[in-house]
This record gives C-alpha cells, structure tokens and sequence, in this order.
C-alpha cells in the first residue's frame, strides 16, 4: 500500500485510488501519516483535526472516524495504544518520509548517485502537501515542508554547480528566485550560472537587484558571500566556472584504533604513502582519516586496481580522464593524449587545496602521472608494494601499517557486533590483527546470530574465507562463486542478477558477511583478496553466468543506444528495457561504461563485441571517448571479419576510419573510409562514408577535395530520400566553398541546408546552417545581416543547452559587430565567448578572445 501526502491525501493499492473518506477524515489520516509508527495522543489528535473548533463530541466522532478508517485500508493497523492511536507501516511508504529519507541520503552520501536521490526526492511531489486541507496544524506542517523542500533544491543546486554546470539552471532558478527574492544563497545561484552561461553582465544586474532589495526591505548589506561572489563576477575569477568534486567513499562505520598511524598523518604533507599487505586496512585508514580533514577545494579518488584478479591494473590515462570530468573538463576540450591530460589536471590543481587519494596504486609509474605540480594538495597513496620511487623521487612521507592490536580488533569488532557479544581471545588471535578478516567474522556473526564468537581452528586469512564461505547457504555460495569471475570492477544489480540468477536479497545476504560491499547505491564489489579466492572456487555454471551476463549488458546497452541514436545495427538484436530520453541512456553509460569495455577486452564472442561497440559509439561520441573509439571499432572490426557478415564488416571500416580522424590519425582514416566505399552496398551508407571522407579531408587542409566528397554526399542523400542528412551534407559543402572563396555559391548551399534543416525540425542543423551563413554574409561585408545569423544560430544553441557551440558561434558574432563600428556589443560578445571556453577548459581559445577586449573596456 502507498500513501501520499505530497499533495492530496491518498491511499494506493494494486493501482488503485482507495476512497478514504471526507475531508476530515482525511485529516486523521494525514496526521497518523506524518507521525508514522508513533503513538499520537488523543486530545493531540483532536487538537490536530479540528484546532480551536472541535465539536463537542469530538472524541467520539475521531473514534468513528478511525473505525471507517480501519474498514478503508485492510491490512494497515490503526491500533489504541496508551491513550492514544498509531498507524503502523514501512516509513518508506509515506511519500513524506520517502522524501526525508532520500533528502538524508543524499546529503550523507559520498557516491556519484547523489544528484539521483536529490531528483527521486523532488519527483514526490505532487502539489501541495495535503493541497484539499485546511487546518492550524496542517497549515504549519506544510509551512514547514515547503521549506525542507526548498533546502532540498538549494543543496541538490549546489551540487549541480560543483560539477560544473550552469546554463541548464537559468531557467528554473529564474523562477525560484522569483519566489524567494531575498534567498542569498539562491541569488549566488542564480549569478554563478548566469556567469557560467557567459551572461556576466546579467549576473552582475542580478547581484545589484538583490543588494538593493535587501538595503530596501531589511535595512541590510549582503552577507560577506554573496559579496565576495560580486566581486569575483566582476574579476571574471576564471574559479567561478570550476567545479568543486567530491568523490570520496563514504567513511568506514566500524573504524577503530590506529590512534598514533592517525596521528603520522600529517594534512600539510604534499604526498602521503600508506603500505601493508593485503587486508590490513590502508584504504580503511586512508578513507577514515580523510573525512576528518578540510580540502576546501574538493577531493578526487580512485580505485588504481593494482592487484585486481581479474583484470588489468587502472591505466593512468584512465584515471586522468576522470580526473579532469570531474574538474568540469567537457568532452569536447578533453586534451588528445596522456602528457597534455596530464598537463592540464596539473594546471587545474595549481593553488588548489584539495586531496587526491590514488588507491591500491601497484607501482610509481601508475602514480606519478597523477600527481599535482605544486604543493598546495595533499596526495594519499596506498599499495601493497612499499613503492621505493615515490620516497626516494618524490619525498613520499611512508606510513607502513602492521595488523591490529588485540585492543583495537576487539575495538573493531564491538563497533559491529556490540559490547554484549564479546569474542574469545583465540578467535581474535586467529583473525591475525587483519581487519578484512574481523570484518568477514563479524558479518558472519550478524548473519547467523547464532554463530560462536570462538576460535574454530588455526588459519589465516584464506581460511577465514573458508569458514565464511562453508557458513553461506547454497543459492548465497554459488552467488559468490559466479561474482568472483565476473569482468569490470564493480557490478549492478540488474547485471549481477541477470549472472546469477539470484535475486537482490542475495547481494544483500553477501554484503551483511562482508563478502560483498555496496559502495554506491545499486552497486556491488569485491575486496580484491576476497574476488581472488571466490574465482579460484570451481563452479561448472561459470561459463553460462558470463554468457548470461554478456547478453543483458549487449540488449540493454542496445535499448540505451536508441535515445542517443536510433539508426539499426547491420546485426539485428533485441533490446532490453528502455530508457526515458538521452539523458538516462547517457548516465547508464557512465556508470557502466568499465565494466562494458571490461567485457569487450575478455570475450571471444564476436556477436556479442559487435552489438557492444555499435551500442556504445554514440556514447563514445557524445563524450569524446575518442581513444576508447578507435579501440573498441579495432575490435569491432576483427569482430565483423570472423562473423564473415558485409554490412557489418563496411559499416566498421567507416567508423574506424571516422574514429581514426578524430585522434588526427589520418592517412589510416583515409584508407579505412576508401575500404567502407569498395563494401557499400546502398547510397545511403554511401553518404555517410563521404561525409566522413570530407570532414578528414578538412582536417587535411585539402578544401578541393573536402568539396568534392561533400558534394557527392548531397547527391547521395538526395537520391537516398534522407533530407535530414542531405542538410547537414550541404553545409558541409558550404563551408568548403566558403574556405575556396565562391561565397555567392556557398550562401546558396547554406540557404538550402537552412530550408531542409527547418522543415524537417532539426534544429541542430538549422543553428548549423545560421552559423555558416554568418561567416558567409561577414565574408561577404554583408556585416548587419551576418549579426542576425549569428544571434538567431546563438539562441538556438542555449535552447539546446550546448554551450560548445555557442561559444564558438560567440566569437564569431564579435566580428561582424567590431566591423559596423558596434566595439562595445563585440567587446561583449568576446566577453562571454572566453568565459564559455574558459568553462569548458579551452584555455588557449579563452585567452585568444580575451586579447581581443582591450582592459578596462
């Protein structure tokens, strides 16, 4: 059963809107609702109902009230108790408390699925809170949740803002605002997007209302944050478009002792080095110590996977490439190889505060290229080598951990089981000080409440294994067989479900034994020693839980692909699922992402490489995943020779020769794109090949060719019947001739494209198509009318939220401006262009606009 209270009161079952009766019925529900479990006193509950106008019998019309109630929702007890009445059900199926559930777990949580709970929170409501109500008490308890729930979305906001973004919060702040005019932490906001947007003069305008209205309304200044942000706005801080990254695990529960390990932390140390062996604690220390310090300018962690089983160690490239998303770095501005990734994660943490923890590093060389430049960050390493380099090179202040005191294991233990369960000293011997084994004995121990706190025979931490694992019932045990064998580092739930064959209570059952940590919402791991015994467990069934694996990640990665692009694959497979827009489809493809190219390094199905990488290629796209797009097309390619299957085969040589130009490999794209053609079977796919072949030949700098291939393009799409790629052809043959100088013949391909773009409501094409009629008319010295492509192209690109072209388009606008005299609006426009790049890390395009505005103006 549910119950709504995020608007009107409701009761649902099976479906269905249960009648619960007249308003004032309604009210008792509500107020045992919002006291949930609790026992509401009578006279309170009269108080609550009726305020100051109870009725004279008011008593016996609540008690009628309840027993019409109870008659309502079979199976929901109201029941007298102590003077009083309770309703007793699950909080989480009160909406109210589902609400102030997610809103603490999002606060508390250090995973990247925040922004989800804080979303999952809002969409509760509904309306009003008991929106058909009208009573004292309600009035209040409403007062009150509007204003949890505006708290909710300055905190869900300022997440928003750490990570970077910006002009996608315009809108709705605008309007909250509006509502809250003298909110300075909302008007923050507001301005910090407005300026992320490049609108820095309405930030400014923004800031100055606000002030006004406080001096006006209140009789106050701004507090010294919001003032500072006015200055700031002023300055153009280039910090103000810089995220603020979170990414540390949440802190270990059950941590205990270490008190002088603790105390040789030292904050103000560049480089920290923790090592032990395997189980000791080092990322159980490393996490503990961290949350208890302040690094006002973020913290970014990673799992190295030094000693995964299963797989390859974390290449630093990999890393860096997280790194800098987190830092806010755009797809599009991501630097093409490791030295100038690393490069820019450099300047991005130089005169920063912030920690970096790089865990379970296996050597120097997969740390080094993570480390800050400068000193101002403190780096936390951990591994089980001693990693003699990084002390030696690099100053590294090492911190080698031994096992555990007896005083601190049964610390250890207490912090999980309670005092009143008190282990023998045998089995606290036999644990060996480890607290991996500690933590595997107590989950067993809350497992099983049964189970004896007592030393079984000698051992060490394989054989604690042993015992957890001959303590698991069988459907938990051939679980932890099949998840041991698994690729990626991590695994979802519907995947370890879908491997398994069991359901999520038996995830859970692994996790309360300590074999299984949930270390985000809906996402499982291994303790690397823990996966390393689990696959070395002989299970006949392995083979079918990766074939059964492998096929949920390829059917549901193929559903995820349909909202991003929905061309069909030349191999035909079934989806799995669906998903609401290219938003979601693109936040499954993060979260999977090293699990799904995990797959595709391990397997020797060629089906099931083919349907990954043509799933994953607009993902790959959209992120400038331009490395794992030449790779994983490589091996989709091979992948196609073996199936012996054409289409496929074509398809692939085109998007590895396309993948190949995008990392300015382009003598391969070119040949790869001229083996696509010799295989094309229709003109259609004809086009795309020469669509491909003119964007390298512009790369090339050869604009008579890249014409040439446009031009055959447009004439293939056209016979095609696909106008929607024939405008996008003929703007590409636009620009050639623009760039060979016939700008008479260039503004009628473009007039074109912008006619076939906007009857066909493609509106990407159509802020394409004005943009390449902009450089055309200011080529052309038609300067007035190339301000309006520009400006009506601009406005397109902010309604489509793609701040990578409106900065660009931006730039472009500030010419035909400066040419009709017009220096202040080009002054502005150049303004907010450097800004948009300076956002989006392009630092050489940001500083190259920026010497166009003269200082002072």
């Amino acid at each position: 059963m549910e119950f709504r209270l995020l608007g009107g009161v409701e009761v649902w079952h099976g479906g269905a809107r249960l009648d619960v009766g007249p308003a004032r019925q309604r009210c008792v529900l509500a107020v045992l609702l919002v006291e949930v479990n609790t026992i509401v006193p009578v006279d309170r509950l009269v108080d609550r109902v009726w305020g100051d106008r109870a009725p004279q019998r008011a008593r016996a019309t609540l008690h009628t009230y309840l027993t019409r109630l109870r008659r309502a929702l079979p199976g929901v007890p109201i029941t007298h108790r102590s003077g009083g009445y309770v309703l007793s059900t699950a909080p989480e199926t009160v909406d109210l408390h589902r609400f102030r559930a997610l809103v603490r777990q999002a606060r508390t949580s250090a995973t990247d699925d925040v922004e989800t709970l804080f979303a999952q929170a809002d969409d509760l409501w509904r309306g009003e809170p008991f929106e058909d109500l009208d009573t004292p008490w309600l009035t209040g308890v409403r007062a009150e949740l509007g204003r949890e729930r505006h708290a909710a979305d300055l905190d869900r906001t300022d997440l928003v803002l750490r990570r970077g973004g910006g002009p996608a919060l315009i809108a709705p702040l605008t309007g909250r605002a509006q509502r809250h005019p003298l909110d300075e932490r909302l008007a923050a906001q507001l301005a910090t997007a407005l300026y992320r947007a490049g609108r820095q003069a309405d930030a400014l305008d923004h800031l100055r209302r606000v002030r006004s209205r406080l001096r006006d309304e209140l009789g106050v200044d701004p507090g010294p944050h919001l003032a500072d942000l006015h200055r700031r706005v002023l300055a153009a801080d280039p910090r103000l478009t810089e995220p603020v990254p979170r990414q540390l695990p949440a802190a270990p529960t059950a941590f205990a002792g270490r008190a002088d390990d603790l105390a040789a932390l030292d904050p103000n140390a560049p480089l920290l080095l923790i090592t032990g062996t395997g189980g000791v604690g080092k990322t159980w220390l490393a996490l503990h110590w961290a949350h208890g310090q302040r690094f006002p300018d973020g913290q970014l962690f990673v799992d190295l996977r030094g000693f995964d089983p299963t797989g390859e160690p974390l290449d630093p490239d990999t890393a860096l490439r997280g790194f800098l998303d987190a830092l806010g770095v755009p797809p599009a501005a991501m630097p093409p190889d490791t030295g100038s990734r690393a490069a820019l994660y450099r300047s991005l943490l130089a005169d920063r505060r912030m920690l970096v923890v790089l865990d379970n590093a296996r050597d120097a060389a997969q740390v080094v290229p993570l480390l800050p430049g400068t000193s101002g960050s403190t780096v936390v390493v951990t591994s089980r080598d001693r990693l003699a380099g990084l002390v030696t090179a690099h100053l590294a202040r090492p911190l080698h951990l031994d096992v555990l005191s007896e005083v601190d294991s049964r610390a250890v233990l207490a912090r999980r089981l309670g005092t009143g369960r008190v282990p023998d000293d045998d089995l606290l011997e036999w644990c060996g000080g480890l607290p991996l084994a500690l933590a595997l004995v107590a989950g067993q121990a809350l497992a099983h409440p049964g189970f004896p706190l007592e030393r079984p025979d000698h051992g060490d931490l394989s054989t604690v294994l042993s015992w957890s694992y001959r303590a698991l019932p069988p459907e938990q045990a051939s679980a932890f067989r099949l998840l041991g064998g698994v690729p990626g580092p991590d695994i979802g739930v519907a995947a370890a479900v879908a491997a398994t064959g069991r359901p999520e209570s038996v995830l859970r059952a692994l996790e309360r034994a300590s074999l299984l940590t949930a270390h985000v919402p809906g996402r499982y791991r291994m303790h690397d020693l823990v996966r390393r015994y689990a696959a070395d467990l002989p299970d006949q069934d392995r083979p079918a839980a990766l074939a059964r694996l492998l096929n949920h990640w390829t059917r549901t990665a193929g559903a995820a692909r349909l909202p991003l692009d929905p061309e069909p694959s030349p191999i035909p497979l079934a989806p799995e699922g669906s998903f609401a827009d290219d938003t979601a489809a693109l936040r499954w493809f993060d979260t999977e992402h090293e699990c799904l190219l995990a797959a595709l390094r391990t397997t020797d199905d060629d089906l099931a490489v083919w349907h990954l990488v043509w799933a994953l290629h607009p993902f790959h796209f959209r992120r400038a995943h331009h490395g794992h797009q030449v790779e994983s097309w490589r091996r989709a390619l091979a992948a196609a020779e073996n199936l012996g299957d054409e289409h496929a085969l074509a398809v692939a040589h085109q998007l590895f020769g396309h993948a190949c130009s995008l990392v300015g490999r382009l003598d391969e794209s070119l040949a790869h794109l001229e083996r696509a053609l010799e295989r094309g079977r229709d003109q259609r796919f004809e086009g795309h090949v020469r669509l491909s072949l003119a964007a390298t030949w512009f790369l090339r700098a050869d604009n008579g060719r890249a014409l040439e291939q446009a031009h055959d393009a447009v004439r293939l799409f056209r016979a095609a019947g696909d106008r929607l790629w024939e405008a996008i052809a003929l703007t590409a043959a636009g620009f050639a001739t623009a760039r060979l100088g016939d700008l008479d013949r260039a503004r009628g391909l473009c007039a074109e494209s912008l006619a076939l773009g906007r009857s066909h409501g493609n509106r990407h094409g159509v802020a394409g198509a004005l943009d390449a009629l902009g450089v055309v008319a200011h080529e052309d010295g038609r300067h007035a009318d190339a301000v309006e492509h520009h400006r009506e192209a601009l406005a397109l690109h902010e309604e489509l939220n793609a701040p990578h072209s409106a900065a660009e388009t931006l730039e472009r606008l500030g010419h035909p401006y400066a040419a009709l005299g017009r220096t202040a609006e080009a002054h502005d426009a150049w303004r907010r262009a450097s800004a948009l790049y300076r956002s989006q890390r392009r630092l050489a395009d940001a500083d190259r606009v920026a010497s166009r505005v003269p200082p002072g103006s």
